[in-house]
């Protein structure tokens, strides 16, 4: 599952392991990574098509456009794409969560930002509201939030009998958020939004 908050310092749980991923001033830092062995991969028939540039695809589709992840990355529930470029968690075998990281010392301009994020977008996704938020503890830039809603998406998250239902926080079923970092070091997309 993912905690998508919308503060500077953030508390992300990824995957049916359960992963958990503290970023903070936009570089993410994996601190805690069990994945318990007594829950089963369900095998949920997922539509390897799906209208989307990488949020909601599959795993299998997902590397056929950025390869496989680096070597031993996945254990962790994270997976490490295009050395570094991307983040990836998976609800089971669907992306669920995308971080982009900025090579270091490298700062990207808000519409670069977006016009990568959006890209990973589900065809259908609808953008409901944009607004700034400060990072905690104050100072530097704020950060972009935009929310969307995808109604295709809820289909490619379906509930599992151990795990639960997808937790889709504050906004609802089909709730898309990115938060594009003020620092310019790069963004975070995920499925499902918490105010």
């Amino acid at each position: 599952m993912l905690a998508l908050m919308t503060k500077r310092t953030r508390l992300v749980l990824v995957g049916v392991g359960f992963a958990v991923l503290l970023v903070s001033c936009g570089q993410p830092t994996a601190i805690l990574a069990p994945t318990p062995t007594d829950i089963p991969i369900a095998k949920i028939p997922i539509a390897q098509s799906y209208a989307s540039g990488g949020l909601g695809m599959t795993r299998a589709a997902w590397e056929a456009q950025h390869g496989s992840p680096s070597e031993g990355d996945s254990a962790s529930g994270l997976a490490n794409y295009e050395q570094n470029k991307y983040l990836v968690t998976f609800w089971f075998d669907t992306v669920m969560n995308i971080i982009r990281q900025a090579p270091n010392g490298t700062v990207q301009s808000l519409v670069q930002r977006q016009q990568e994020a959006r890209a990973m977008l589900p065809g259908d996704a609808t953008l409901i509201e944009t607004h700034r938020e400060t990072p905690v503890g104050g100072g530097g830039s704020d950060d972009v939030v935009e929310v969307y809603t995808s109604s295709s998406l809820i289909a490619r998250y379906p509930a599992d009998t151990k795990v639960g239902d997808f937790p889709w926080w504050d906004g609802g079923p089909g709730s898309i958020g990115i938060i594009y970092y003020g620092d310019g070091n790069g963004w975070i997309l995920g499925a499902g939004y918490s105010k």
